[in-house]
């Protein structure tokens, strides 16, 4: 299959990307291998995103793909797992359809949730240790819960969590939380969410469910009886794929210009894969509306 655009990702800036250029008439695909809508997918609410008070991030992943939809934009439901570049041509191998080969690339693959650093983190996947709140949190309604983090979305989980679990606990490893004073100020009131400064997971304990957090608080070792962990550690970028067509950072981001180019000519990226210092909704959406316009000049 040959187009002269392919946007790997469909994400916010993925579904962004795809609107602009359908409205130009530019002959694209748009692949995603997963489900369209990215990491949004998991936000309990959204609520710093105009034109909606609030609005679950599913709803609103789901709004903008069904406009996707309606412009009969050609997308792939399936995953590039290599990419040759042939002269000026670029050939993404697909994992279940046939070759596609594109002119230009945008890269909007985002991130995903980085994992807890503890001794044998994934034996505790499904018998207590959760990345997604949304998605596990009613298996622990009326017990005790921990949640490791205190970003926004460590806190915005919290609270979700609060109103299906008995009691919330907030690891905090410094002595103030990092999150905006919007969620900071709805935990504290929460009478059911406890926080705990200065401390850090060291490890978690089970038998066939989880049975307890042994944390670090001030040098000191405490063991917190718990049935469920939530892990809001950090992200990394999904730029496994890309490391050897374009420059990254230290952490693994896609360095690109403000016009979003990467080092390599024809190639974009846009939204969280990217290496900018601010990852919401509608600084991916402005990278792609960068991006579209600087390619379609």
């Amino acid at each position: 299959m040959n187009f002269k655009v392919g946007i790997i990702g469909s994400g916010v800036a993925g579904m962004t990307l795809a609107i602009y250029l359908k409205r130009a008439g530019i002959d694209f695909v748009l692949i995603e291998a997963k489900r369209p809508g990215g990491q949004i997918n998991f936000a309990p609410l959204v609520e710093n995103f105009p034109s909606y008070e609030r609005i679950s991030g599913r709803e609103l992943s789901q709004k903008i793909y069904n406009q996707v939809k309606a412009l009969n934009v050609n997308y792939i439901n399936d995953e590039v797992i290599s990419i040759e570049k042939d002269k000026k041509k670029y050939k993404l191998k697909m994992k279940k359809n046939e070759d596609i080969v594109v002119d230009t690339i945008f890269i909007a693959t985002g991130k995903k949730i980085k994992k807890l650093d503890i001794p044998n983190v994934n034996d505790f996947v499904g018998v207590g240790l959760s990345y997604c709140a949304t998605c596990d949190g009613m298996f622990f309604a009326d017990k005790d819960v921990l949640v490791v983090g205190d970003t926004n979305k460590a806190l915005e989980e919290s609270l979700y969590l609060a109103g299906i679990c008995r009691k919330v606990i907030i690891l905090c490893k410094n002595d103030k939380i990092q999150a905006d004073d919007f969620y900071r100020k709805k935990v504290e009131s929460k009478e059911n969410i406890e926080i705990i400064y200065n401390a850090i997971l060291k490890n978690l304990v089970k038998d066939d469910v989880l049975k307890e957090a042994i944390i670090e608080k001030d040098g000191k070792e405490e063991v917190l009886s718990i049935s469920g962990c939530f892990a809001y550690v950090g992200y990394l970028p999904n730029t496994e794929l890309f490391k050897k067509l374009v420059k990254l950072d230290g952490d693994n981001y896609i360095v690109v210009d403000d016009k979003m180019r990467t080092s390599e000519d024809n190639i974009y990226a846009v939204g969280d894969v990217n290496n900018r210092k601010i990852f919401q909704l509608l600084t991916a959406m402005n990278d792609a509306v960068v991006a579209a316009n600087d390619y379609l000049k």
